[in-house]
């Protein structure tokens, strides 16, 4: 026996709730299966301003620190000369603030600024 014709049996009022429950777990399932497809929504670019994926999707990952060109370019006998007409406390002060930056640049493994860093502190230090 079919659904259909044991829907004949039952009465109007049960007919009556069989297809309202019937209508809405069909309308949630519908629903559901939407929602699922649903996607975060952007503001729309023309084709000719999006940039490919690949480009965006390492745009983010750069760090903000200067490049090793423009440590080669530092002029280290200009920041002495510079540095020995400080007080002995501007000295100690600036010796702080370089020591801090050299434990940052170590922290993220960017030795060439350490590197940086550990020779303008012996510039600060008088050691060379």
């Amino acid at each position: 026996m079919s659904i259909l014709h044991s829907f004949q049996y039952i009465s109007h009022k049960k007919q009556k709730i069989y297809l309202t429950v019937l209508t809405v777990s069909l309308s949630l399932a519908a629903f559901s299966v939407l929602w699922s497809r649903a996607a975060e929504l952007r503001p729309y670019e023309l084709p000719s301003q999006k940039r490919p994926y690949y480009q965006q999707q390492y745009q983010q990952g750069y760090e903000s620190s200067p490049p090793e060109t423009a440590y080669r370019n530092f002029d280290y006998s200009e920041y002495a000369r510079r540095v020995s007409g400080l007080s002995p406390q501007e000295r100690s002060k600036l010796s702080q603030g370089l020591q801090q930056r050299m434990k940052d640049a170590m922290n993220k493994n960017n030795y060439i600024e350490v590197r940086h860093y550990a020779r303008l502190l012996e510039i600060v230090n008088g050691t060379k």
